[in-house]
């Protein structure tokens, strides 16, 4: 298990329909990253780097290919994935006029985190990253602000090594 990849595609693939025509956003991707190793994906708009991501975090299924993250299939065993990680994206789920500790909450639901467990994460992850200011009011649209509250979601879960 030590020398097993955290991360391992193979063949991942991702088409859209567009006005009925088939485009193609990621093509065979494959790659293996080691426990400890830094990856960026890196290229310009369109290049596929966000819908990779969404695959491997289970957001959105391939349509060929597969991949394990953290040893987990991210079509067998898609819960157990996002047990495991934390992932913030270039855009977050909720709207700016959402109440932080709703969309923290809305994080711990996706994670598989009863009621309780995301209400009192919710309120640990407000207190720490100090946003109490938002806990009940609308989120705030700086981009400092909106920062923070991504930061909160990643830390919506508990991820393990």
């Amino acid at each position: 298990m030590a020398n097993e990849p955290i991360i391992e595609a193979q063949g991942l693939t991702k088409r859209f329909t567009v006005k009925k025509k088939t485009v193609a956003a990621v093509t065979d991707l494959s790659f293996e990253v080691q426990r400890g190793e830094l990856v960026a994906f890196l290229g310009p708009n369109g290049a596929g780097k966000s819908t990779s991501l969404r695959m491997l975090t289970t957001l959105l299924p391939p349509t060929s290919g597969t991949a394990r993250v953290v040893g987990h299939d991210i079509l067998r065993d898609p819960a157990g994935v996002r047990a495991r990680i934390g992932y913030v994206g270039q855009l977050t789920s909720g709207s700016y006029s959402q109440r932080a500790r709703d969309e923290l909450l809305s994080q711990g639901a996706f994670y598989g985190m009863g009621r309780a467990a995301a209400s009192a994460r919710a309120d640990e992850l407000i207190d720490s990253l100090d946003l109490a200011g938002s806990r009940r009011g609308p989120c705030s649209s700086s981009a400092a602000d909106r920062s923070g509250g991504s930061t909160s979601h990643s830390g919506s879960c508990t991820p393990r090594r």
